[in-house]
């Protein structure tokens, strides 16, 4: 090889590579301008975005299907919000009910707990060191039922009725009147 062809060959690859670099970066640039482009485009869209116009459909039958389909779950969702009727369970009193004496949401088992916590305290106040059998035995009959529909709904371990719970009640409040 001459000098010349030497020359030649030098200039050829570094033109060679200029040539590659050239094409890399043009290559580059045009991607980064797709992408960017690209996440342009679905910054514009909602998040969560739902075709519901015509325009937004190649086929009129999709649009018609999406159609009718959100109108039956709108109308499921409108018959299902609400109950038809107030929904009642033992344990718990109802909260929509408005006529009712009771508090709304009211959980049973936390007021008889409080109720024999009171009937202690009372009990104290009243008739200092005498025995809870005593005190039954001072009141008699209503005392021995007190007691027994107290130790039914607190230790049975079943969900409390308002009935059970409102004849509580009413029978403590005639014992210590």
């Amino acid at each position: 090889m001459n000098k010349q062809s030497s020359g030649n060959l030098a200039v050829n690859t570094i033109i060679v590579i200029v040539c590659c670099v050239a094409a890399i970066v043009t290559a580059a640039v045009f991607a980064t301008y797709r992408f960017f482009k690209f996440y342009m485009l679905l910054a514009d869209i909602p998040k969560k975005y739902v075709p519901i116009h015509l325009s937004d459909f190649t086929d009129k039958a999709y649009y018609e299907y999406i159609a009718e389909n959100t109108k039956k779950c709108q109308m499921i969702y409108h018959e299902s919000n609400k109950p038809k009727q107030p929904i009642e369970h033992d344990g718990l009193s109802n909260p929509i009910k408005e006529e009712s004496i009771i508090p709304s949401s009211l959980v049973y088992e936390d007021v008889v707990r409080s109720v024999g916590d009171r009937a202690r305290m009372i009990n104290e106040v009243k008739f200092g060191s005498l025995s809870f059998r005593e005190l039954i035995t001072i009141h008699g009959n209503d005392g021995a039922k007190v007691v027994k529909i107290y130790e039914k709904l607190r230790f049975s371990n079943k969900a409390i009725s308002q009935e059970e719970f409102v004849e509580l009640l009413v029978e403590f409040v005639k014992l210590y009147r």
